[in-house]
């Protein structure tokens, strides 16, 4: 909560569940603009913060292997679908 308090955004805890992170733990910011994503939501990894965070840090032949396995859906006009 201090760390949301210092930089005024929400904050979230999320692991890596199959192809999506789970949301375990978020710490709220008081902004009135804000995207609600409860404890136990799912998003993809490749077009969150959370999960590309994630995918970040795995060595690259892991990482590799888990995006060619993805089925990139374009969810908006700017959602990236090329690995490259």
């Amino acid at each position: 909560q201090r760390l949301v308090d210092d930089i005024k955004e929400t904050c979230g805890i999320g692991i890596p569940y199959h192809m999506d992170m789970i949301y375990t733990n978020r710490a709220q910011t008081t902004l009135p603009l804000q995207i609600y994503l409860p404890v136990g939501a799912k998003s993809p990894m490749w077009c969150t913060a959370t999960g590309k965070l994630y995918l970040s840090q795995l060595p690259a032949a892991n990482r590799r292997k888990m995006l060619h396995s993805l089925t990139l859906n374009k969810f908006t006009k700017n959602t990236i679908t090329d690995l490259d």
